[in-house]
């Protein structure tokens, strides 16, 4: 009986949007309201129907369109992403770790680090007569006087 009575509820939630609970409880031959709201909650509950129960107006609104994904799928769903997300993340950190050991990367990193110093490196080489490779080794900061021709001025 218990399985009929089931059914019956489900074959409401098809036909109905709302009802009320002594509806619900007359059309299953439950008896009274208060059995067909303790079904109800137990169906619910369950997972066999969606629905929601209106206890101060005594209705049941039943889910003409419930989402058909189940918490369980939805958990897994979920955790599928989270590790796509960690292996992406660990490859990106991979090839972080690999570009900053690179030796062109360095030299580029040191270039722009010597040109936002002192000025551009074409600069310093031509005023050198050189290719561009010599570079002045100093404490961060040009000399007090220096110019390009070479020298120090006073």
């Amino acid at each position: 009986m218990e399985a009929v009575y089931s059914r019956n509820i489900q074959r409401l939630t098809q036909t109905f949007v709302t009802l009320s609970l002594g509806d619900i409880g007359e059309q299953v031959k439950l008896g009274d309201a208060a059995q067909a709201k303790k079904r109800v909650l137990d169906m619910i509950e369950g997972n066999m129907i969606v629905a929601t129960i209106d206890e101060q107006m005594g209705m049941v609104s039943f889910d003409t369109e419930p989402d058909k994904t189940s918490s369980q799928q939805l958990l897994l769903r979920l955790t599928a992403q989270i590790q796509t997300s960690m292996e992406l993340n660990n490859k990106l950190r991979a090839v972080d770790e690999q570009m900053s050991a690179s030796p062109a990367y360095l030299s580029k990193v040191s270039i722009q680090e010597r040109q936002s110093r002192w000025g551009e490196a074409t600069d310093w080489g031509a005023a050198q007569g050189g290719n561009g490779d010599e570079m002045l080794v100093c404490d961060g900061e040009k000399p007090p006087g220096f110019n390009f021709g070479g020298g120090r001025s006073a």
